[in-house]
């Protein structure tokens, strides 16, 4: 099944991004053959994961946040890599923050233009990688699981230099709610993310987007998506951010909006299993769309299912799903 750009009634801009054609004859791709120059394959309690090499992506790596920025398409936001390696793990597969080892990406075979939860309010835009379903989620207080920018610069190619510092999340998730309007192709559901409306009134530089429509490959089929950036600027190399000495992160200080709430004190865990606020186990939009009702796993997938927790809620701040 070709990928092609499709141009639609809107004129191509000069922020547009567009649809790279597949290579010739390329049937199926290997995530073993792209993967492994930049990481290791660990066994995760029986579950086969692939780990970046810190080398690589740096020790304050990050899915969805480090070396990469959001292009808006008729699919949802699209989570473009500076990468070369990233059409695989931040379109298929899912993401988690495992105790031992860190970031794991465990292998799927359905796309999407990021495998995300989304939040937004508060003069924030919010995300966080959604996990392996039926798998745990564990939030240590002193590392990001959900990355937050300010509002005017989510759109922008260097969001990572204004995002929230790990000590501030708090502030910015109690100000913010859930996005979940889910977009279904085929068999495949995912969260669209912030309304592109809301985005540009805010946003401190025109929205670059994918041009025309963005046809996926078909669940259970494995082939890179790649784009090309606009015309006469040229894909960025990768940087390896190194964790500061001490902790803390490289955000460009920002002020705080006003209807950020009062701090929250959160408190060390006396070990990494404990999950605190804002501990939300990120929602799996295979099973809740917008009437809350119940859909099925996506297809290939024979992990167990599992219940949304509330952030208040027990399941919640254990970090397990039940």
């Amino acid at each position: 099944m070709a990928l092609a750009g499709v141009l639609v009634a809107r004129p191509v801009s000069a922020q547009d991004w567009t649809v790279a054609p597949p290579p010739e004859g390329e049937v199926q791709a290997s995530f073993d053959d792209t993967l492994s120059p930049y990481g290791d394959w660990v066994d995760v309690n029986g579950t086969r994961a692939w780990r970046p090499s810190a080398s690589v992506v740096g020790e304050d790596f990050q899915p969805y946040a480090t070396n990469g920025q959001w292009l808006y398409s008729d699919s949802g936001w699209y989570f473009q890599s500076d990468y070369p390696w990233g059409w695989a793990p931040f379109h298929y597969g899912r993401w988690a923050l495992d105790p031992n080892y860190g970031w794991i990406w465990v292998p799927g075979d359905v796309w999407a233009p990021a495998w995300v939860d989304w939040r937004m309010g508060g003069g924030y835009v919010g995300w966080a990688p959604l996990p392996p379903i039926g798998w745990s989620v564990v939030v240590q207080p002193w590392r990001p699981y959900w990355c937050f920018v300010p509002g005017p610069y989510f759109a922008a190619p260097n969001f990572w230099a204004y995002r929230v510092p790990v000590e501030r999340v708090h502030y910015a998730y109690a100000a913010t709610a859930p996005v979940h309007e889910v977009v279904v192709n085929q068999n495949s559901r995912w969260y669209r993310g912030p309304g592109l409306a809301n985005v540009e009134r805010v946003s401190s530089q025109p929205v670059a987007r994918v041009a025309g429509t963005l046809v996926p490959p078909a669940p259970g089929r494995v082939q890179p998506v790649t784009l090309q950036p606009p015309r006469g600027t040229a894909l960025r190399t990768p940087a390896v951010n190194r964790a500061p000495a001490g902790g803390g992160s490289h955000s460009a200080p920002h002020p705080v909006p006003h209807s950020t709430p009062p701090p929250v004190h959160v408190p060390r865990p006396p070990s990494p299993h404990g999950s605190y606020f804002p501990a939300s186990p990120p929602s799996h939009p295979e099973r809740v769309g917008a009437t809350h009702g119940s859909f099925a796993a996506p297809h290939g997938s024979s992990a167990r299912s599992a219940p949304v927790a509330h952030p208040s809620s027990r399941a919640a701040h254990s970090g397990r799903f039940r």
